[in-house]
């Protein structure tokens, strides 16, 4: 038989024992282990940010072991003398290289002060979603900090990128025309599908990692904004 809800002073009237009242400290606590339940927008933002510290951390390191193998990788698929190769073109292709390297090493402290940046915004971004998942004390204003710390440095890192690009670009051009114009024995039509390759290559990876940037700043943005109104509706 259930026992019906009645006021305190009423429970020995009717006739039940007095363990039968409601605990009115279990009912507190029900009601706030439900209100500390993860809303589903929440959780949302917390996984992508725990993906996306963890692909970062990894993009990070294999940043700056990159950098510190050095030219190393670059010769190690620099283009060599094969049969049938004109010997323009394999100049030019080594000419491109070494501009490349050039670039990169002109660039080598900056590229390695935001892989080290990189490093530190996607450890807090991993540990922010974690914190924020586990509903830890300060979570939610942890991963809204972490948020807005990633939207700054994507930024930045974007703009510097496409100064790199830009300068990259001037570097090859010369060189792909090069290729372009001194093809193998074939009419050139090899040096020039090849350039045209690399043409195409190169503006289609500065798309794509524009697109990219962009799509994590406005999840940034619009994650940082829901959780900061949720945060505030809590209070």
């Amino acid at each position: 038989m259930t026992t019906p809800e009645l006021p305190p002073n009423q429970y020995q009237q009717a006739g039940f024992p007095v363990d039968a009242m409601p605990d009115p400290a279990a009912a507190c606590q029900g009601r706030q282990e439900r209100q500390e339940r993860c809303p589903g927008g929440m959780t949302f933002v917390c996984v992508v940010a725990i993906v996306l510290g963890g692909l970062g951390l990894l993009g990070a390191f294999l940043g700056i072991a990159s950098l510190a193998a050095g030219s190393a990788v670059q010769d190690a698929f620099s283009m060599r003398q094969q049969p049938g190769v004109d010997d323009e073109a394999v100049n030019a292709q080594i000419e491109m290289q070494k501009r490349i390297q050039a670039v990169t090493d002109h660039y080598w402290g900056f590229h390695l002060g935001f892989s080290l940046a990189h490093l530190v915004v996607a450890g807090i971004l991993l540990a922010g979603g974690i914190v924020a998942l586990r509903r830890g004390p300060g979570g939610c204003k942890f991963l809204v900090t972490a948020l807005v710390v990633a939207i700054l440095f994507e930024l930045s890192r974007v703009v510097f990128g496409t100064i790199v690009q830009i300068d990259m670009w001037a570097a090859i051009s010369d060189s792909m025309s090069r290729m372009a114009e001194n093809p193998a024995g074939d009419g050139g039509q090899s040096g020039a599908i090849m350039a045209t390759v690399m043409r195409i290559s190169f503006v289609a990876g500065i798309a794509f990692t524009i697109c990219f940037v962009l799509a994590k700043v406005i999840f940034y943005g619009v994650g940082a904004r829901y959780l900061s109104r949720l945060k505030a509706k809590a209070i």
